[in-house]
């Protein structure tokens, strides 16, 4: 992906924070809105169903965290870890947007 691209999507994500702990809340808020759900992706192999961005579970120091659904069954996941089946387009971007973010 470009990271030109990226780095402006983490830009409009973070514009009016002030330090670490308000771009994390910024980024959280940002993913809340962009990633149009429920997508395919993988976790450790597995193909799985984003639903969601978890709000209860993220924090500074987990990281963002996402409901996904494998079999029935519902887990809160890292979106570090998360990798997308459609390797290009919106919820691409912005998975990889954060994990540029993130390191």
């Amino acid at each position: 992906m470009n990271e030109k691209r990226l780095k402006n999507l983490i830009a409009k994500a973070t514009v009016d924070c002030y330090g670490e702990h308000e771009e994390f809340w910024g980024m959280l808020a940002q993913l809340d809105d962009e990633l149009h759900c429920p997508f395919a992706a993988t976790v450790l192999g597995d193909k799985v169903q984003v639903l969601g961005v978890d709000d209860d579970a993220s924090s500074e120091r987990r990281g963002v965290m996402v409901t996904v659904e494998k079999d029935g069954r519902t887990y809160s996941f890292p979106l570090s870890e998360i990798e997308p089946i459609k390797q290009t387009g919106h919820n691409a971007e912005w998975v990889a947007a954060y994990k540029l973010w993130s390191q």
